[in-house]
């Protein structure tokens, strides 16, 4: 599914063998588009709340209209789309960035994310070392 609000891109695709989806992203950020896009998987009639999410950030994403007051408002708003979308024990989340002004700036997102988080974020620059990772088994250690 794929759809665009204000000047921001978005494309969905679901890999079902990787339980993975898969969300392009292009054009100039803002939280009202970064939100329609997440709320459009849900539209998707094969969409499964158990996969892991793979964000790819296109070389013409800006992301110059995101300030400090909005990523504080849309964190709050990935906190609880989270929490209902994805149910996988440990869901993980891969951004990647080829530019690394734009890694920099994800890992900045990825930084606001604290322990109440239900989910893991990592940053890369390429899409295999990202699937590797989403695909990594992960050790239960006594908390």
């Amino acid at each position: 599914m794929s759809g665009l609000a204000m000047t921001m891109s978005f494309n969905w695709t679901l890999q079902h063998p990787l339980k993975l989806a898969v969300l392009e992203l292009g054009g100039t950020l803002s939280s009202p588009a970064l939100r329609q896009a997440h709320e459009a998987v849900n539209a998707i009639a094969d969409w499964h709340t158990d996969y892991n999410l793979l964000v790819l950030l296109d070389d013409s994403v800006r992301t110059g209209s995101l300030d400090l007051e909005e990523m504080e408002a849309h964190r709050a708003y990935m906190l609880d789309w989270n929490r209902t979308n994805r149910t996988n024990p440990h869901p993980r989340t891969a951004m990647i960035c080829s530019d690394a002004l734009k890694r920099s700036m994800a890992r900045l997102w990825a930084l606001v994310t604290d322990d109440s988080w239900p989910i893991e974020i990592a940053i890369f620059a390429d899409c295999e070392a990202a699937i590797t990772w989403l695909n990594e088994k992960r050790v239960e250690t006594p908390g």
